[in-house]
């Protein structure tokens, strides 16, 4: 006799119950619940979000990470349309830049 052990969702249970008994072959012996799972840690970030008082400014800036939105979905709800390639070419025309990229780029960094 071989022995299986499973781990099922509180929710799920009845069901699984129902449906194994409808099978002749396998029988069950014993069914203990599941252990309780300890919490998990809090991350830095919410550490230190707790740390921040509740009626400061910048709690109305803050918002959760969008796990289930694509790319495009936010940048469509964030109405972003690109850079206009056209228009930053006419800028860069209308600047007459006389010095090299390399010098410019060197210039932007400590």
């Amino acid at each position: 006799m071989s022995e299986i052990q499973l781990a099922i969702q509180d929710q799920y249970m009845a069901a699984f119950l129902e449906f194994i008994k409808t099978l002749p072959y396998i029988e069950i012996q014993q069914v203990l619940p599941t252990p309780k799972l300890p919490k998990p840690k809090k991350t830095k970030v919410a550490q230190m979000l707790e740390q921040i008082p509740q009626e400061a400014p910048i709690r109305k800036v803050i918002r959760p990470v969008r796990k289930s939105k694509s790319l495009d979905e936010m940048a469509k709800a964030q109405n972003y349309r690109g850079t206009n390639m056209e228009n930053l070419k006419k800028i860069a025309l209308a600047m007459d830049l006389q010095e090299p990229i390399e010098d410019l780029l060197a210039q932007l960094t400590p």
